[in-house]
C-alpha cells in the first residue's frame, strides 16, 4: 500500500468522468512484480454502445454511502451485470474508518454500503430491477477475522445462496479490516418466444457441492440462470488434482460460459492449476487468468484450501 498514491495517480489518467468499479489489496507479489491489474472489459459492438454501460459516481460526502476516495465508480451496470467497487468500512459522512478500531462496525458497515450502493444504482438507471448477488468476495488482513465474519454473513441473510470466499491478504486500503466485493445481476433476461424478445424477470439458480478422493478434496458453488449465460462459480480444491477431479468439473463447466478466471493461491506457486486448466480448457484455449496470492482462502464451511478458482461466465 506504499506505492497506492503513485499508482493511483497513474491509473486515474487512463479513465475519464465514468471510471470503473475496482477493488484494491495488496498482495504478497513474487519479485520483482509490485503491480497487477486484474480487468473485465465492456466491449461496444453493433449490439451494444456505451449507453448500455451506467455507472454510480458520486464524489460528495453524505450519511448514506462513502463518497469516491479515487479514480473509480461506486457501481458499474453493463449486460444486466452489476460490479460493485470494494467497500471498506468507512463512516459515509466523514470517510475515516471506525475509532477505536472495530471489526465488528466495519464489516456492518460493508453490508450497508453494498445494499445503499445497490438501490441508489437502480434508482439512478430508472430502477425495474431487483437485484440478485451472484459473488461475494471479502478481503481480510487477519485470518483469526475470517470466522467472525463467516459468523456476520450467517445473519446477513441476503446472500445465504450467494457463491462466497474469505481471503486473508497482506494489506487493504487505509488500514481497514474487511473489505467486501460484490457482482450483482439485475435478474433481467432476454426471453425469445414465438412473437419475438423481451426482457423478463428471473431469479438465479444457486447450488453447491462436494467431492474427496486420496490425497485431495475440492467443493464448488454457482449462480447461474436459465435464460442466460450470466454466471459465477467458484471452486476451491486443496491436494493433488485427480483424474476424477477433472471429469467432475468438465462436467460442471459443460454448460457455464468462462470470460475470465481469478485464481486465489497461497504463496506456493500454482502449478497444479496451470496443469488443471489445460487439462479443463486445452493449453490453447485457457481463459484469461489472474493469479492472486493470498495468506488463507476460506469458504463458509472450510478452511482448509490452498486454490480458489473464481470464474465470470457472461
Amino acid at each position: 500500500m506504499s506505492l497506492f498514491a503513485q499508482v493511483n495517480a497513474v491509473y486515474g489518467t487512463f479513465f475519464g468522468t465514468s471510471p470503473p468499479a475496482r477493488a484494491c489489496i495488496a498482495v504478497d507479489l513474487p519479485s520483482p512484480l509490485r503491480v497487477k491489474i486484474d480487468c473485465v472489459a465492456f466491449r461496444e459492438d453493433g449490439k451494444r454502445d456505451r449507453r448500455d454501460r451506467q455507472a454510480l459516481h458520486v464524489q460528495g460526502l453524505s450519511y448514506w454511502a462513502p463518497a469516491n476516495i479515487g479514480p473509480y465508480s461506486q457501481a458499474i451496470i453493463a449486460d444486466e451485470r452489476i460490479f460493485i467497487s470494494g467497500q471498506i468500512g468507512l463512516i459515509p459522512s466523514n470517510l475515516t474508518l471506525p475509532s477505536p478500531p472495530s471489526l465488528p462496525l466495519e464489516t456492518a458497515l460493508v453490508f450497508q454500503h453494498v445494499n445503499r450502493v445497490t438501490n441508489a444504482l437502480r434508482a439512478n438507471s430508472g430502477g425495474g430491477w431487483v437485484g440478485y448477488n451472484q459473488l461475494s468476495i471479502y478481503f481480510l488482513v487477519d485470518p483469526a477475522d475470517i470466522g467472525h465474519v463467516k459468523k456476520a454473513c450467517e445473519v446477513y441473510q441476503q446472500e445465504r445462496d450467494t457463491p462466497t470466499l474469505f481471503v486473508a491478504v497482506k494489506d487493504l486500503p487505509k488500514g481497514a479490516r474487511v473489505e467486501k466485493q460484490a457482482l450483482l445481476h439485475t435478474g433481467r433476461c432476454l426471453i425469445t418466444e414465438d412473437d419475438g424478445t423481451t426482457q423478463q424477470p428471473r431469479v438465479p439458480i444457486t447450488y453447491e457441492g462436494d467431492m474427496s478422493w486420496n490425497g485431495g478434496r475440492m467443493h464448488w458453488e454457482i449462480s447461474r440462470f436459465e435464460d442466460s449465460s450470466a454466471s459465477t462459480t467458484v471452486i476451491c480444491y486443496r491436494g493433488q488434482v485427480s483424474d476424477r477431479m477433472i471429469l467432475r468439473l468438465k462436467k460442471i463447466l459443460s454448460n457455464l460460459s468462462t470470460s475470465s478466471i481469478r485464481l486465489f493461491h497461497r504463496p506456493t506457486q500454482p502449478s497444479s492449476a496451470s496443469f488443471l486448466f489445460a487439462a479443463l480448457y486445452g493449453t490453447e484455449s485457457i481463459p484469461p487468468t489472474t493469479p492472486i496470492p493470498c495468506r488463507t482462502i476460506s469458504t463458509r464451511d472450510a478452511d482448509i484450501w490452498e486454490y480458489a478458482i473464481c470464474i465470470i461466465g457472461n
